[in-house]
């Protein structure tokens, strides 16, 4: 069991940073949470239709619920009713509708691309930069262990909440930006500090 849902991970893993590799265009690894998230997703999507089993266990409690309608129309009962056979069943098939619901429309193939790159911006884009070649408040993603060079987004997404994420549809940029970072000169920061 462990050595499948290992397999699902490494699968799920790999398909998230061709997800994120053909928005971006730039290593998966450049957007740490959006990747780890991205991931999560595509495991979702895929043990989604695993969910029906949890309907053989619901039917299971229906058939105990059965077994105390007939006795109670018999007069004779249990002495409590079977809360959990009744509440079981309802929130199982609140859970199926709701999977089968996010992994078809919200969670599809088609928008996982949509929902990356809104994560991107929630999550790991940054308008706070100290690069001096760019203008302040354009998100960037910096690119690279030495970070000297950022990938720029011309885009600006408003603020996302959880609503937002499910019921909006975006547009996705079809270029971004790399562009070299030049941070200002110790000189020139410290000659900013001292002015304020």
């Amino acid at each position: 069991m462990s050595v499948s849902f290992s397999g699902l991970v490494v699968y799920s893993t790999g398909k998230a940073a061709g997800v994120i590799n053909s928005v971006f265009g730039v290593d998966a690894t450049a957007f740490p949470i959006t990747y780890t998230f991205t991931t999560a997703i595509i495991v979702f999507n895929l043990i989604a239709p695993f969910l029906f089993f949890i309907s053989l266990g619901a039917i299971a409690h229906l058939f105990n619920v059965y077994a105390w309608i007939q006795e109670k129309l018999k007069g004779k009962t249990y002495d409590l009713p079977p809360y959990h056979s009744f509440v079981f069943p309802i929130l199982a098939c609140t859970i199926m509708f709701i999977g089968w619901r996010w992994s078809n429309n919200e969670f599809s193939e088609s928008r996982l691309p949509q929902k990356a790159y809104m994560m991107a911006h929630a999550l790991d884009f940054n308008s706070n930069h100290e690069c001096g070649n760019l203008e302040g408040g354009v998100p960037v993603v910096f690119l690279g262990a030495s970070q000297n060079s950022v990938l720029a987004d011309a885009f600006m997404i408003h603020e996302l909440d959880f609503s937002s994420f499910f019921n909006y549809e975006v547009d996705i940029p079809d270029q971004f930006y790399r562009i070299k970072c030049e941070h200002p000169a110790y000189k020139e920061s410290r000659y900013k500090l001292s002015s304020r």
